[in-house]
């Protein structure tokens, strides 16, 4: 019933290629072992879990944020931690980034040539993440039961040029940092020996500089070159 559902959803909408033969898989979790991006059956509709926060009261509740994927409507429930939910498993298919209009975001599979749109409101961590996309950067969409994408998210590091420095000096852990502008308009602390026009590395799950990429890719040529 639930699946058919879903097929029905996709139909009415705008066609996505389907991930390929999948048979779903389902399993029970309990409210407390629940991760944000897990689909579950609720009420008989399909939700994606957002957000899960736990209460200090002696029942052991819990509150777990839900969106349906269906019509986007979005709740929160107090649930006990031992609550059990029907998890659907998703199937992954990876795209590449090709470009944004005000609604979707269009990337394209790299096996089959076909188009995808993404919904810009589906990327999973919120829209504040899409001016990390870059042309030809690899994203992943998530599908239920051959459907359209119910989700999707960006790698988890990305290489972005840095723009001028800020003089603005910050000490952490015995290093010096400074904030930094990127060529997306985003700003990440950097050290301080960074320069403007140099590509560096950094995680997009909480926006931390990892490495500078220019010293790596000048090793490997070095490398190369005494071969």
């Amino acid at each position: 019933m639930l699946f058919r559902a879903l097929r029905n959803a996709g139909q009415r909408r705008l066609a996505s290629p389907a991930p390929g033969p999948t048979t779903a898989r389902w399993y029970q979790a309990a409210t407390n072992t629940l991760k944000s991006g897990m689909v579950v059956e609720y009420n008989s509709q399909p939700w994606m879990v957002g957000r899960r926060d736990k209460v200090s009261t002696g029942r052991g509740a819990g509150i777990v944020e839900l969106r349906n994927i269906l019509t986007g409507q979005r709740i929160v429930e107090r649930c006990k931690t031992d609550t059990a939910f029907e998890v659907v498993h998703l199937t992954s298919r990876s795209y590449q980034y090709l470009y944004s209009t005000d609604y979707v975001v269009h990337a394209l599979d790299l096996q089959t040539f076909d188009e995808v749109q993404l919904k810009r409101d589906l990327l999973e961590g919120g829209e504040g993440k899409l001016k990390y996309l870059k042309d030809g950067m690899m994203v992943n969409a998530q599908f239920v039961d051959g459907g359209e994408p119910i989700s999707w998210r960006l790698p988890r590091y990305g290489t972005y040029k840095v723009k001028p420095i800020k003089p603005t000096i910050l000490h952490a852990k015995g290093a010096t940092y400074c904030p930094a502008e990127l060529e997306n308009g985003a700003t990440v602390k950097v050290p301080h020996f960074i320069q403007p026009g140099e590509t560096i590395k950094i995680d997009l799950e909480d926006y931390t500089y990892l490495s500078r990429e220019d010293v790596q890719a000048s090793g490997a040529k070095s490398t190369m070159s005494r071969i």
